[in-house]
């Protein structure tokens, strides 16, 4: 499924980007979900932010019709922080590591033939945040421009093909 995506909590604001997912089935009512989702930097003043998410983890898919399923899903999401510094000397701009424990549900429907449309949203814990600070010219006292939350949510909106 390629879809649209929304993060909130692991970036300073609402993020758009891209997501897409695949799922094995590994038996009638069990499968393992593996997501990639991109949400690009955004400049917000002199600082810039964006997410690439990965996650991995196990659905119970659920039949509530023979069109539409619906499927609570665990797993774990990491990834990377991008942190762009726009100041006359970047201090530590780069990748941060991201990791959290996630629940998400999801519900399907098939559209027409193998074609399917999905809704997802998702809550996780993220027990390695990061927090990004700015100092003086000096080393003086710091500022903290962003610390992610604890917790981060996400939805997605997408299609993709069943077969």
């Amino acid at each position: 499924t390629l879809a649209a995506d929304a993060v909130l909590g692991a970036l300073p604001s609402l993020a758009a980007g891209v997501a897409l997912r695949a799922e094995l089935l590994l038996a009638r009512r069990w499968a393992v979900a593996f997501d990639v989702a991109l949400s690009p930097e955004r400049r917000d003043g002199a600082w810039s932010f964006g997410l690439t998410r990965f996650a991995a983890g196990e659905c119970f898919r659920a039949h509530l019709h023979r069109r539409v399923e619906v499927a609570p899903c665990a797993g774990v999401s990491f990834g990377l922080v991008h942190a762009v510094t726009f100041g006359p000397e970047p201090v530590e701009p780069g990748n941060y590591p991201w990791l959290a424990a996630h629940l998400e549900g999801r519900a399907t429907a098939r559209v027409a033939g193998p074609v399917v449309a999905q809704l997802t949203v998702g809550g996780a814990w993220a027990p390695l945040r990061q927090r990004f600070v700015t100092v003086g010219p000096t080393g003086a006292v710091a500022r903290t421009v962003f610390e992610q939350s604890a917790f981060a949510g996400w939805g997605t909106a997408g299609l993709g093909v069943e077969w």
